[in-house]
């Protein structure tokens, strides 16, 4: 490996500590050598003279033992080994001192004590997301690194008790250095730690040769027990230490119990396909793609449409089964959770007909779900994505509160068309209960992929399914099509949608052109306006915000949204059309944005309003009144000769402010004060924060002088509410002592 000299810093900042409690001051100078305890008599040396040797030496105390990894368990097993040899510092930092009570590993990216903060030296290129690591930052003396081998969760913290808990730090289990074992495992792992840095406390010996063996994950056959497992796990639902349950005897247990939980904190928790496929597409129990098999199969003889859901659809296994497993713990209590979660729509209210199990299983309902046998087994009702659309629309405000109008799936080993969710195309009034007039465009004989061309080609099948039950409206114009006006003239299709949950708005409609209207037509609906009122507020900073309907034909009550900084998140939305709010800071510029709908959710306006923050409790400012105590300036000497200890060679004047501002919490004119000093030797101290109130701040100001003599020093304050600086009169008489 590549050997770097330590950085000279860090060996100036070990030999400061030689003072500390329990440390020797000899203790450096036994690797480094002194000349008058200024600069190391020998070679600062490098990692591998102390630290690389014959044998592992681990010492955690710093007593000057020097902890030492075994050079062949380095290049045949740990980070030095080919292909990886990377130099210390990619993993700990120089410029830490030994002993640094705070870093005891000094570790560099570690960035506060405890498994989380400790492990992100590993997670620097280990995590998914991992940038990599160049320790000099520059490519000059090293080139960025990063590992190919990455893990999406680990075991730090997530499924334990106490950071104490083996597990909780990464080297718990690995050594990073090599040891015996395969894939860095420790000789001996920590069964527990201090918890703050990860130094053992008790450990475990390990044998772990052949990730191929299951004796090398849970070992039975005689003393010792030292699977790589069931060293730490040996109080388990299944095995003890040993276990002669039969659990493992087959595969390994990382087949069903993997390290990368894939996109969740999943740690050790089985796999999806520990059990039954992910997704169980095939109809018999069988593992990787069927039915459940381990422990035992449910009784269910189809796989359904998980195929469909989840490969097509791409729709994640806890949109069906919130809180199912393997996210809730594995306590055998052979329940199936069925528990709706789909796009921020909640179980409340939905129902899963449950199919008839073998006698040990059962289904249980999660998210709000009910289970029910009324219905045909094996259907959904009362769900998003098989109910006729309008959600969208009647769920703006609370996705919880889907009102419907809703009806039972098709059964879930059924087929589905284009009507078994809505009518072909949907037929509901034009506002009855959301915006439509999909039955005046049908009447034209214009298909769906007219207007939803990004989702369907054809108008009979779904060309892109991420664009179908996704709680949206995806309306793109079908560029290739013609379609046939009033008066049979051709027309080529092509229009701009503006999307809005009530329904939206289309402008630039070549059609509409050709029937002699540009006008932008908001879908199913005639516009109703609304106009905005805005005058300063009665506290400060505050504003009086109203929306005002002023059509005859909205449906109330009326709903209203605001975003009172155009930050593209509503701050209000209910059903109060009057607002006074409180801005940061007055005279200032801010634009609101806000739209309004009536009880149908169709948008009735929406605009912008940017007018500049006033208020009518503002008043004039009342300018600050400088003062510093006089009597009170004190003069501290300071001693800076080393020849001579004794010796002043300067002293440090500090003076006391005590200045007042009557109307410091005024509207318009209150926050902190600011004071410049000249001191009358060439410097000038300028926009020095001061805390200015009512009372006199009592803040203190210091500056050094190199000479003695008299100084007449200038004051100044000002306030943040407009003023200038303000001059203290007379000037400051300020008397250096003489340095003798």
């Amino acid at each position: 490996m590549k050997i770097i000299n330590i950085a000279k810093t860090a060996v100036m900042t070990g030999l400061a500590i030689m003072s500390a409690p329990g440390i020797a001051s000899a203790g450096c100078f036994d690797c480094h050598g002194t000349t008058g305890c200024v600069t190391p008599g020998k070679p600062q040396g490098t990692c591998a003279d102390c630290h690389l040797g014959a044998g592992d030496v681990n010492d955690y105390q710093m007593n000057f033992t020097a902890a030492r990894i075994d050079n062949n368990e380095w290049q045949s097993n740990g980070h030095g080994q080919p292909g990886i040899a990377l130099d210390c510092a990619y993993c700990h930092d120089y410029d830490t001192r030994h002993g640094e009570p705070d870093n005891p590993f000094r570790l560099r990216n570690a960035t506060a004590a405890g498994p989380l903060g400790q492990n992100s030296t590993c997670w620097a290129c280990h995590d998914a997301d991992s940038p990599g690591v160049d320790p000099d930052g520059a490519g000059a003396s090293f080139a960025l690194v990063n590992s190919v081998l990455k893990k999406k969760s680990h075991h730090a913290g997530y499924e334990h008790d106490e950071p104490q808990d083996g597990g909780a730090f990464c080297w718990d289990c690995h050594d990073p250095h090599g040891d015996n074992n395969i894939f860095m495992i420790h000789d001996d792992v920590a069964e527990r730690t201090d918890g703050q840095y990860g130094i053992p406390v008790a450990t475990q010996g390990v044998t772990f040769l052949d990730n191929q063996r299951p004796s090398d994950y849970v070992h039975n056959i005689a003393p010792p027990y030292d699977g790589v497992c069931q060293v730490c796990h040996h109080h388990t639902k299944h095995c003890q230490s040993p276990c002669f349950s039969g659990h493992d005897q087959g595969p390994v247990c990382t087949d069903c119990h993997a390290h990368d939980g894939s996109t969740r904190n999943d740690g050790w928790r089985p796999s999806c396909s520990a059990c039954h496929g992910y997704p169980p597409e095939v109809n018999t129990p069988q593992g990787v793609d069927g039915l459940v098999v381990s422990p035992a199969p449910t009784g269910s003889t189809t796989a359904g449409a998980h195929a469909l859901h989840v490969t097509d659809y791409k729709i994640d296994c806890y949109k069906c089964h919130a809180d199912g497993m393997p996210i809730t713990p594995v306590n055998d209590d052979y329940r199936i959770q069925m528990g709706f979660n789909i796009l921020g729509f909640s179980g409340a209210g939905s129902v899963y007909n449950a199919q008839t199990l073998n006698t040990s299983y059962s289904v249980h309902g999660t998210n709000g779900t009910t289970i029910s046998t009324a219905g045909p087994a094996t259907t959904c009702e009362n769900i998003y994505c098989h109910s006729d659309g309008t959600g969208v629309a009647t769920s703006v405000f609370d996705p919880a509160a889907f009102p419907g109008p809703h009806q039972s799936s098709p059964a879930w080993d059924g087929s589905t068309s284009c009507s078994s969710c809505h009518s072909y195309p949907p037929a509901y009034a034009p506002d009855e209960p959301k915006a439509n007039k999909h039955g005046l465009h049908a009447s034209f004989g214009y298909t769906c992929n007219i207007c939803h061309y990004g989702t369907t080609q054809n108008g009979s099948t779904i060309t892109d399914r991420s664009k179908h039950v996704n709680r949206q409206y995806d309306v793109v114009p079908d560029p290739t099509a013609t379609v046939y006006v009033v008066g049979s003239l051709p027309s080529n299709v092509n229009f701009t949608y503006t999307y809005d949950p009530g329904g939206g708005t289309c402008s630039g409609i070549t059609c509409h052109a050709n029937m002699g209207t540009s006008a932008d037509r908001p879908w199913g609906f005639n516009a109703i306006s609304a106009n905005v009122s805005w005058s300063p507020g009665s506290l400060c900073a505050s504003v009086n915000f109203a929306i005002n309907v002023i059509s005859s034909n909205g449906v109330p009550p009326y709903y209203y949204s605001i975003d009172w900084e155009s930050d593209g998140s509503w701050d209000y939305e209910g059903q109060l059309g009057s607002h006074t709010h409180v801005y940061p800071a007055m005279s200032t510029n801010y634009t609101v944005t806000w739209t309004v709908r009536d009880a149908k959710m169709h948008t009735l306006s929406a605009g912008t309003k940017t007018t500049p923050v006033s208020s009518s409790a503002g008043a004039a400012n009342a300018a600050p009144v400088p003062n510093v105590n006089r009597t009170g300036i004190v003069y501290t000497p300071v001693y800076g000769n080393p020849a001579n200890p004794a010796q002043k060679t300067a002293y440090t004047v500090t003076i006391t402010d005590l200045s007042i501002d009557s109307d410091f919490d005024a509207c318009g004119h209150s926050g902190s004060g600011f004071a410049r000093i000249n001191w009358r030797d060439g410097v000038t101290d300028s926009e020095l924060p001061l805390n200015l109130s009512g009372s006199p701040s009592g803040q203190t100001f210091s500056h050094t002088y190199t000479t003695a003599g008299t100084r007449y020093v200038q004051y100044y304050v000002r306030d943040n509410g407009g003023s200038s600086y303000i001059t203290l009169s007379p000037n400051i008489q300020v008397v250096v002592p003489s340095f003798n």
